[in-house]
């Protein structure tokens, strides 16, 4: 073999038997196995060899191949070697003089696929430093096409000369890839310098684009990879070029063709990336919603109804990603505007009812519920203004609080209870419709303790939160179904919650007021526990006549029973002695 003789030749023969005796097998196993080998001869050789490297080569990539075999012939050249002690690699020529940079003069314009279609290249002048001084002056005065300026800005970036960037860009693209991806020698600085020098050139680079606008598919496909990277900042650099890149294309009046290309899936675009990414750096969603936001603007119709449900095929994971990503729009008004105004809402309200329904799965329905509380809350006029939306809406909540899944009636609820903070925060007309569903729900699942408990928790944090929201309703149906079906601990914390709430009146606090009088009288284990709220009422309503009368009765019973219990006691012990 080539590198047996080529290990002999440079005194490496511990190596030479390993290489010669390499199993002859197509099997993945055997793949791993020699490429594991011959990765640890080329290492010494001072060839670069990673697990990615590997993983890539056992997985059949040419492109791999082909680059790894010029390295190979580059070590085994006297003067490549000299070349190659100075670079330490074909990727990474720091402070090196890089030859001449082939890009395309106007007559090596470049089409869709990213080839060049002219013959006649641009080679800059011996002096001529694309990692230097004479960059910038390079990049203004030959950058004539989207290849021209893509290729002298990777260049630079990587410090590799302008022939090693032309290939990655074209002919070697899954190298890129791997590079921007998994970095070089795993870092990553190279694809982030890159996008960074891009993202503060786009406005030239856009308008170079201008003059080839069919080659915006292949430009905005070179920086794809970005989002699979691992490393956060390669991410958010990629992100933060795209949305810029869109915004530019926007107002170039190129946007359709980035949107076409933004919504792909086959070859994918930006849009299956985004997700993926998202997927893996969920913690970055304000960085990726701009990207959807600047790509979409003017098309969400379409993203919402038909790319997104055919990227996210499961209505599970549709809902939950459009769940994740609708408060972002809605804080953004030209793009809550454009939504309004597309007829979003409408198709997103009839998706969510039709998977809220009880006959699809329950972790569809829990979804399609959250999403619907999002929904109400962040376009409550579109939502009220279509033909029995708000009701349809309420309708899908009860049902979900009366479900035979104790986890769908958590859903449902707590969804109630983000309505009735939004709504009285808003003093939209809704709130008091989800405030009385929130009373029958209470008052219907007495017998069922965790859920009454649940119930009567968030209520005490509603009213403590909003003193204005009217008690009266609760408190009769509350006072009528204890005196009927008893109480426990928990209750005398919403009690307390009632008897210091402002909106309680006179009427409303004579009838607590029976209540706990009757409970701290008879009951030994919660009296106590009924004093608190009841001296609460009594230090606020003790001017009123009604609460004095009561009051005086009270005294009345209270002291008989005293009397009664006392001369009962007294004969209880004279009868002892007796």
């Amino acid at each position: 073999m080539a590198l047996s003789a080529l290990l002999r030749k440079q005194g490496h023969t511990q190596f030479t038997a390993t290489i010669d005796s390499l199993k002859d097998s197509d099997t993945s196993v055997t793949k791993l196995y020699n490429w594991g080998e011959i990765g640890k001869a080329l290492q010494v050789l001072g060839v670069p060899f990673d697990q990615d490297t590997k993983t890539l080569l056992v997985a059949g990539d040419e492109a791999v191949l082909i680059d790894l075999l010029d390295q190979i012939k580059e070590h085994d050249t006297p003067s490549a070697g000299v070349e190659r002690k100075k670079s330490n690699s074909s990727m990474r020529l720091k402070n090196n003089r890089p030859t001449p940079v082939e890009v395309g003069s106007p007559a090596r314009p470049v089409n869709g696929n990213g080839q060049s279609n002219g013959n006649r290249p641009y080679s800059p002048a011996e002096e001529d430093d694309v990692t230097g001084s004479d960059y910038e002056r390079l990049l203004k005065e030959n950058a004539k096409t989207p290849l021209d300026f893509l290729v002298l800005t990777l260049a630079h970036a990587l410090n590799v000369d302008g022939q090693r960037a032309l290939d990655l860009l074209t002919s070697q693209p899954r190298i890129l890839e791997k590079i921007i991806i998994h970095g070089i020698h795993g870092s990553c600085e190279g694809a982030v310098t890159w996008f960074q020098e891009l993202f503060g050139k786009v406005r030239p680079f856009v308008t170079v684009c201008k003059n080839e606008p069919t080659s915006i598919p292949f430009v905005l496909t070179c920086w794809r990879a970005g989002f699979l990277s691992r490393d956060t900042n390669v991410v958010l650099w990629t992100a933060r070029l795209y949305a810029r890149m869109a915004y530019e294309l926007s107002a170039a009046k190129m946007s359709g063709r980035a949107f076409e290309w933004f919504v792909s899936a086959s070859p994918p675009g930006g849009l299956p990336a985004v997700i993926g990414c998202f997927r893996a750096h969920p913690h970055l969603k304000s960085n990726l919603f701009p990207v959807i936001d600047h790509f979409s603007l003017g098309n969400f119709k379409s993203l919402f109804a038909t790319h997104l449900p055919q990227l996210l095929p499961s209505p599970m994971a549709y809902l939950a990603f459009v769940h994740e990503f609708l408060p972002c729009f809605s804080e953004n008004v030209e793009s809550r505007t454009a939504i309004a105004e597309a007829g979003v809402v409408s198709f997103l309200l009839d998706y969510c009812l039709d998977y809220a329904d009880p006959s699809v799965s329950l972790g569809e329905r829990a979804q399609a519920l959250a999403l619907l509380t999002d929904l109400w809350i962040e376009y409550p006029a579109e939502i009220e203004s279509i033909d029995e939306g708000s009701h349809r809406l309420i309708n899908a909540m009860k049902k979900g609080c009366k479900d035979n899944a104790w986890e769908l009636q958590i859903v449902a609820h707590m969804a109630l209870f983000d309505l009735m903070e939004s709504f009285t925060a808003t003093r939209n007309p809704f709130a008091p419709f989800i405030y009385k569903t929130l009373i029958f729900s209470f008052i219907e699942n007495h017998p069922q303790e965790s859920m009454r408990h649940f119930i009567a928790s968030n209520l005490c944090l509603i009213l403590e939160a909003h003193p204005t929201v009217p008690v009266g309703n609760l408190v009769e149906p509350l006072v009528k179904q204890i005196s009927l079906h008893g109480y426990d601990n928990l209750d005398f914390d919403l009690f307390v919650v009632l008897a210091r709430h402002q909106r309680l009146g006179p009427h409303q606090a004579l009838l607590l007021l029976d209540l706990l009088g009757k409970i701290a009288l008879s009951d030994a284990l919660h009296g106590r526990l009924a004093s608190i709220p009841l001296l609460v009422l009594l230090s606020r309503f003790h001017s009123e006549p009604m609460v004095i009368d009561y009051v005086e009765q009270y005294i009345t019973l209270a002291m008989s029973l005293y009397l009664a219990a006392e001369k009962k006691n007294a004969k209880a012990d004279k009868a002892d002695k007796d």
